[in-house]
């Protein structure tokens, strides 16, 4: 499985919180997915004569979650849309390039997305091959994998709203044949909800009960 960290603009503001309409988990069905043009190695008569040595193959995401340093802890699997920004919030796809036939070398790669909302006016996505040791329902801030230093993509592509963007990959980031790989955008930080709240006081501020004073018992008279 190829993990693509998540894509997040490098650059630019971080967008204002709030929720995407519930279309934008179809919208992010349809388009977060990454084609890659694979070939196979064939005599050098073969390639002269003109037949066919590659074609093109289209995955979409067998994963797809988003963290933030917002809330370090919680996970975002369930949520209807992924964030990317430029700090807090990092966005992790995987695909599944096991699935490719064997002897097949990836010519190109290119991920599409489709962005929702975006508040960014300079910058644009990085993508970053990451560890495939992680599932999205339990992937958080916390625990997440280390992505690699180097971009999949040499350039920056700006994020518009309601569209598609298409994202250039190295081929040598995407992983093939085995349960690893690259991950879509800058290492993400996935966090859990709010702090859980507990009820009455601390125990330094709690107030003390006064010791009770012993009860005096009655004497009884003494027979002389």
């Amino acid at each position: 499985m190829t993990p693509f960290g998540p894509a997040s603009p490098a650059r630019g503001p971080e967008p204002k919180s709030g929720r995407f309409p519930r279309l934008w988990r179809t919208l992010t069905a349809l388009g977060t997915a990454v084609a890659l043009a694979v070939a196979t190695a064939v005599p050098a008569a073969a390639a002269t004569s003109g037949a066919p040595v590659g074609d093109s193959v289209t995955l979409a995401a067998s994963q797809a979650t988003w963290i933030t340093s917002r809330e370090p802890a919680a996970a975002h699997d369930r949520s209807p849309f992924l964030s990317a920004t430029a700090s807090a919030d990092r966005a992790f796809l995987a695909f599944p390039t096991a699935q490719l036939a064997a002897g097949k070398t990836i010519a190109s790669a290119t991920l599409t997305l489709r962005v929702g909302s975006t508040a960014a006016t300079t910058g644009g996505f990085q993508v970053y091959p990451t560890s495939a040791n992680w599932k999205a329902a339990s992937l958080t801030a916390l625990n997440r994998p280390v992505s690699s230093a180097t971009p999949a993509n040499t350039a920056l592509v700006k994020a518009t709203a309601e569209s598609s963007v298409s994202i250039p990959v190295r081929p040598s980031a995407i992983a093939t044949g085995r349960d690893t790989g690259p991950s879509r955008s800058p290492t993400p930080s996935a966090t859990s909800g709010p702090p859980s709240l507990h009820r009455g006081c601390p125990s330094s501020t709690r107030p003390r009960r006064r010791p009770r004073r012993p009860r005096a018992l009655p004497r009884r008279p003494s027979r002389r």
